[in-house]
C-alpha cells in the first residue's frame, strides 16, 4: 500500500510539472505539504534561500558582483578585520570575484545582533558572518580543485 502511494505521489508530481509553470508549481508545492513550505537543501550550505531574503543577503550579493579592489576592501570588510581578512582569503577574493552564480543559504540571526549567511560559489562553500553592511569573519568550509 506504502509503494502503491509512492508510486502515485511520484507520477502526480511529474503530470504537476509538465503542466504547470515554475512560478504555478512553486506555489502548489507548499500545499501538498500543508501549510509548510519545505525549503531546498545543500549538503553543505542547509537550506537554501534568496539572494533578497535579507538585507545582509542582499549586500553580499552586491558585493560579490563587483570585483576585488582596494575601494572593495573598504566597503565590505570591516575595519577592525580588514587588514586579517586581506591576508587570510585575498587571493580567494581575487580568484572568485566578480560572481554571478551564487547560492545563499536561509540567513541566521545571532544574539549579537550579527548575521551569518553561507554561500556556494562555482568551487567553494563560504560562511560569512556580517555586521551590519560589512564582513566581520569568513571562512572557507569546502573547496573543490
Amino acid at each position: 500500500m506504502k509503494k502503491r502511494r509512492a508510486i502515485v505521489a511520484v507520477l502526480m508530481l511529474i503530470l504537476v510539472s509538465s503542466i504547470l509553470p515554475a512560478a504555478e508549481i512553486r506555489s502548489a508545492l507548499p500545499a501538498l505539504h500543508g501549510s509548510t513550505a519545505i525549503l531546498p537543501s545543500d549538503s553543505v550550505l542547509g537550506q537554501i534561500g534568496d539572494d533578497d531574503s535579507c538585507e545582509a543577503v542582499s549586500l553580499l550579493a552586491k558585493a560579490f558582483r563587483e570585483p576585488y579592489s582596494f575601494e572593495w576592501t573598504e566597503t565590505y570588510l570591516h575595519e577592525s578585520v580588514r587588514s586579517s581578512l586581506v591576508k587570510l582569503f585575498g587571493s580567494w577574493f581575487s580568484e572568485n570575484l566578480p560572481s554571478q552564480e551564487m547560492i545563499f543559504s536561509v540567513p541566521y540571526f545571532n544574539a549579537d545582533g550579527t548575521v551569518g549567511v553561507n554561500v556556494r560559489f562555482t568551487l567553494s562553500c563560504v560562511a560569512f558572518i556580517l555586521d551590519g553592511s560589512q564582513i566581520v569573519s569568513m571562512r572557507i568550509i569546502s573547496e573543490e580543485h
